[in-house]
């Protein structure tokens, strides 16, 4: 047995130690968690690697099977130098300030770099469902502002690399969906932050797209995946919500018009997110307002507020920070 092996068996005896998808979402502060690995294969890891981070390997099934590469429309290889890399720009209109145009696709389909392949193309699936929801996934990803946030943890994915390639009436766009879980995903001009590996992994399986965040645990409130919402590193709060959704402490409430709240947000200094500090003593407990911004069309606007945290307004690409009067507003809205 070597030692990739060892770690595996060590990972599937602890499995049930492990946290779910959803303890590795990037999409706020208090999702951003400490990694985890099974004391035994940490030490084994480290003494091999000289690695001191906390890492979490999954494994993929062994009983799996992978569509095999049968055209050459996918390239033959990914560069391993460069997560980013596109087979071409985007040719179809739209595609310079947002990830795709936003529109629903013609024809989709999934080119699969997969670790075990060394960057050579392992295989291609056409995908033939769900292309709204794609279009509705991909449309309104937030752009990649600063270095961002990453849970320290390594997996056998992060060296699968994916290519999304859509097809529109005006032209084509090759979307990069690197494996790295820290990675964003590109379409050789506009780049996100958020991860698209899941998508293009599940895509590549079944040949439909589907919903996100189906593998993740129930969050208390708000969408399973709530990667932000284009434009949220202009503003606060981009766009014209209809309507606030408002977490704390398993409590809920959506509120109309939240106008009033969206103006002293949008009015506070910002600068570029990079995580807050405590303002309290160890023993003082954080108390937590999820604030989902929701619009007639396209994902909500996530913006966390954090009191005993500075600065306390985050929405993952702009922090501020915001007054008592900021606060107030929040508790009563919420009731």
């Amino acid at each position: 047995m070597n030692f990739e092996d060892e770690i595996r068996e060590t990972m599937r005896a602890h499995v049930n130690e492990a946290p779910s998808n959803s303890g590795f979402v990037m999409s706020g502060k208090r999702r951003r968690r400490a990694s985890w690995l099974p004391a035994a294969a940490a030490a084994a890891l480290v003494a091999a690697v000289g690695v001191t981070l906390g890492v979490y390997l999954p494994t993929r099934p062994s009983q799996e099977v992978f569509p095999v590469a049968t055209s050459t429309d996918c390239p033959a290889s990914h560069p391993t130098n460069d997560e980013y890399w596109v087979p071409d720009k985007p040719s179809v209109s739209g595609s310079d300030d947002r990830l795709v145009p936003n529109e629903v696709p013609q024809s989709m389909q999934i080119c699969a770099y997969l670790g075990s392949d060394n960057g050579k193309l392992t295989g291609q699936q056409t995908v033939t469902g769900n292309f709204s929801t794609a279009a509705e996934t991909l449309t309104w990803l937030p752009s990649k502002v600063g270095g961002g946030v990453c849970p320290l943890y390594a997996a056998v994915t992060d060296s699968d690399n994916y290519f999304i390639e859509l097809t529109y009436a005006d032209g084509v766009a090759w979307i990069a969906a690197p494996g790295n879980h820290c990675a964003g995903a590109s379409n050789g001009v506009f780049e996100t932050r958020a991860n698209l590996r899941p998508f293009a992994a599940d895509a590549y399986r079944s040949g439909t797209w589907l919903l996100p965040g189906l593998d993740q645990s129930a969050l208390r409130c708000g969408p399973k995946w709530a990667p932000g919402r284009l434009g949220d590193d202009k503003a606060i709060v981009p766009g014209t919500p209809e309507s606030v959704t408002i977490c704390n402490d398993q409590r809920e409430k959506t509120v109309v018009n939240p106008s009033a709240l969206i103006n002293e947000l949008n009015a506070l200094p910002t600068q570029p997110s990079s995580g807050c500090h405590p303002t309290h003593d160890p023993n003082f407990t954080m108390i937590d307002y999820d604030l989902y911004f929701n619009y007639a069309e396209g994902p909500p606007a996530v913006v966390y507020v954090t009191v005993g945290c500075a600065p306390n307004v985050d929405n993952d690409a702009l922090q501020a920070q915001a007054g008592q009067q900021v606060v107030e507003l929040i508790q009563q809205m919420l009731g």
